[in-house]
Formats: C-alpha cells, structure tokens, sequence
C-alpha cells in the first residue's frame, strides 16, 4: 500500500477541513498546542504525561483526503506508555466511499515512528458508539476494545492496538480487576509483620 503524505495542519491552507465533520465543524480550535490544556480540563484521564497534540492532515498526492487529531503520550493511566491516541477523525467528502477510512489507520499503524517522530509502542482510538463504520474497521484492524468513555453527551468507544505483538492489551475491566486484586492484597497484609517492616521503611 501507497503511504500518505502526512503534513502539520495549517489554518491558512485547510479551511476547508472545517466541513468534513458533521459533529466537530471547528476543527481548528483542536489544533496546535491549545489541546493539552483543553483534554486536561475536560477529560483529567487523557490530560496525563501529554507531550504533544498535532492535527495531522493525509494527502494523496495534491489531494487531502484525511485528517486525524494524534496526541501523544509518554503516559498514561490506564498503563500504556509512549502511546500515540488518534481522535476527532474525518475523511474528505469527495474521497468517502473507496477506502480511504481503512487506508488511513493501516499508515497510521505501519508509519507511527515515522509521521509523529517519536517512538511509539502503543496506537489507541476513540471512535463515536454511532459511528459504526469506523467501529467496524478498528475491529477489523485488530484494535481491542477496551472500553467506553463520555464527553460532552457523546459515547465513544475505546480501543488500543499494541505494536509489540509480545505486548497483549488488556481492558478497563481487567485492569480493574488487577488494581481490586492489588487493593485486597494490601488490606490482607495489614495485620502481618511484612506489612509492618514494609511501613517503617516508607517515607510519606
């Protein structure tokens, strides 16, 4: 598969990518540096160990087709480090219909490293409940469906696809598992010498 051309966006030159998204027409306000501060405010579970946001915008030789909203993130809370997350996607109108949707997350899965400039371990999406299309192709590109958040009324489901095939994903309920396993374990040392000599050697 042909690779994308991937530029920075720029408000002068894509005007007109304001159009493609019947749910978010001011796409501009997501660009640039502005979004750190913005995702903290509004969603405290993305506004952790963000480095950078860029609206990154796909071309097909001096065509746009696509763009996608990536941040990347040396951190996370749900556990994965060096994460790229992709939201806020949209596909020219004139291009919708031949593929471009599956095209674009399958360059963005091959050329992680390469289009951001940084080293990339995990790619996570967030993809509209009612956006079936794109829900569809996440599964069919082997993301793992981790999950379901809410912002702003919108439902979004979550999924996250490890460039490491050594590295399994694990869900939002599993991980809830572990840390309930981790919080039990702690409560059952309590009454036990380890978890004594343990706290005298803690500093708080």
């Amino acid at each position: 598969m042909k690779k994308f051309k991937w530029v920075d966006y720029d408000p002068k030159l894509h005007a007109e990518l304001d159009t493609w998204h019947s749910k978010n027409p001011n796409i501009a306000r997501f660009a640039g540096e502005e979004l750190p501060s913005q995702l903290s405010k509004k969603n405290p579970w993305f506004g952790f160990g963000v480095i950078n946001s860029k609206l990154k915008v796909a071309y097909v030789g001096e065509n746009a087709v696509a763009y996608m909203l990536t941040c990347f993130f040396d951190s996370m809370l749900s556990g994965e480090s060096k994460c790229l997350h992709l939201s806020h996607g949209a596909t020219n109108p004139d291009f919708q219909g031949f593929g471009y949707g599956t095209r674009v997350l399958m360059d963005i899965i091959e050329n992680a490293e390469e289009i951001i400039k940084r080293s990339v371990k995990f790619i996570s999406l967030e993809v509209l409940e009612d956006n079936h299309a794109i829900n569809k192709i996440a599964e069919r590109l082997s993301f793992v469906k981790t999950g379901q958040s809410e912002l702003g009324g919108e439902r979004s489901n979550n999924y996250t696809i490890s460039l490491d095939p050594s590295i399994r994903v694990e869900t939002d309920a599993e991980r809830h598992e572990e840390t309930m396993k981790t919080i039990r374990e702690i409560e059952g040392m309590i009454d036990r010498k380890e978890f004594k000599e343990l706290a005298s050697d803690a500093e708080f």
